[in-house]
């Protein structure tokens, strides 16, 4: 590409900025300098651009992950932060990574990757992925029911879903508060009735169903 006439304001020296450009490899340029007699002198010079390692693929993350493991191009490093506490490194071999986790990882952590190629030490671009929620909450604690209740009442994971089985039979709904203190609206029961409660996270994941069995507290 002809990239213009550039004025010379000195005898013997010339500068201009020049944006060029630039793709992967060799990149070949001329320079023409020629004086107002127009006699010319040509410049040519050769461009090498290194292209930059290609960013990394992490597969999914969760918290109950022991290693994580990826795709990047063979012998370069990986390098994984949360830009907190955590920096893992190590190398791809035929294409894949796997670096282990002493700890596992919170929901919703952030890690950034990137690849650094180890004969030019040019670094990639940031794949960024958060990690994911695969723990189920604990069974949710649950108060006496008697015959005379027409709430269950309890503690769970905050933000939780908590639903009121008797058999298949769901009796209420409700979602814990950010303290996890729920309350389900449920119609009486007969003392003696098997409820089992479950509480269900943001992400889907069901705890062990509590049982309780209601009391009897009406007189004969």
């Amino acid at each position: 590409n002809d990239l213009g006439d550039l004025p010379v304001y000195a005898p013997y020296s010339i500068s201009q900025d020049l944006e060029l450009q630039l793709v992967d490899g060799i990149n070949e340029y001329e320079f023409v300098l020629e004086d107002l007699a127009g006699h010319q002198v040509t410049k040519r010079i050769e461009i090498n651009k290194v292209p930059i390692p290609v960013k990394p693929s992490i597969n999914q993350v969760s918290d109950a992950s022991t290693k994580i493991t990826g795709t990047a191009p063979t012998d370069s490093k990986v390098t994984i932060t949360d830009k907190k506490n955590l920096t893992l490194s190590t190398t791809a071999k035929n294409g894949k990574f796997s670096v282990d986790l002493k700890t596992k990882l919170k929901a919703g952590t952030k890690l950034y990757a990137t690849v650094t190629d180890p004969k030019t030490g040019l670094v990639s671009e940031v794949t960024t992925i958060t990690v994911t929620d695969k723990s189920a909450p604990s069974s949710p604690s649950v108060n006496a029911v008697s015959d005379k209740s027409t709430t269950v009442i309890g503690k769970t994971e905050a933000g939780a879903t908590v639903t009121v089985k008797a058999g298949s039979k769901t009796l209420g709904t409700a979602t814990a508060n950010s303290k996890g203190n729920y309350t389900v609206k449920i119609k009486k029961q007969k003392a003696g009735t098997s409820l089992s409660v479950t509480a269900k996270d943001k992400a889907g994941n069901t705890s062990k169903a509590k049982t309780v069995k209601v009391a009897d507290k009406t007189a004969p």
